[in-house]
């Protein structure tokens, strides 16, 4: 999947790109054409979306994320889902400077806890807020950074469970709690947000 070609109106936007951008983009597009088949959806194109992402058919919901040389896709009915996040990291991709831009102080705070790696800790923070910021954006168009949102795991040790992040920026997404899950593998952080509802109106996708 990393090397076989896409439609000719989704390679035009590869145009230039360095071989591993090409093969993330390849992948990720047949990894999220392998989910829609699933749910019964067969596009002829994902193209991207403004701002970022892909533009998914009418119909479906998705999220695509690489690292490394993992890809995957998570797809659903738009009829029973809202919104996806799904984000992957390598195990200790957040390490010194950057974990101190991505995690607030509460969250450094609990990094350094033993008896997991700070580096895997600080990474699975990061990757939660991808999976969040995945999740929201395409539903409210709201940008947020790292320091607007603050992520709790109830877990001492990690392996796969529950996350909760609490959006603190102010706007129309300030005191939204939501609910996410994470794993890890041997090589990566898989983390994912599934939204049920508007987060901001709190309507339910037709069903």
């Amino acid at each position: 999947m990393w090397e076989q070609p896409l439609p000719a109106a989704e390679e035009q936007h590869l145009a230039g790109a360095v071989p591993r951008r090409i093969g993330e983009f390849r992948a990720g597009r047949h990894s999220a054409r392998a989910g829609l088949a699933r749910i019964g959806l067969r596009p002829e194109l994902l193209l991207p979306a403004p701002g970022g992402g892909v533009r998914w058919p009418a119909g479906a919901v998705g999220s695509i994320s690489h690292s490394g040389r993992y890809c995957a896709a998570a797809v659903a009915p738009a009829a029973l889902v809202a919104g996806i996040g799904f984000d992957a990291a390598q195990r200790t991709t957040v390490t010194g400077v950057m974990a101190r831009a991505v995690c607030r102080p509460e969250e450094l705070d609990w990094c350094e806890r033993d008896p997991y790696p700070a580096e895997e800790r600080a990474t699975l923070v990061f990757s939660a807020k991808e999976a969040l910021y995945k999740a929201l954006h395409p539903l409210t168009g709201v940008p947020l950074g790292f320091q607007d949102v603050t992520v709790t795991v109830p877990a001492a040790r990690l392996t796969s469970g529950r996350f909760f992040a609490l959006v603190l920026a102010p706007g129309p997404l300030n005191g939204l709690r939501v609910r996410g899950r994470y794993a890890f593998t041997a090589t990566e952080v898989l983390t994912s947000v599934v939204l049920t509802h508007h987060p901001t109106t709190g309507k339910e996708p037709t069903r």
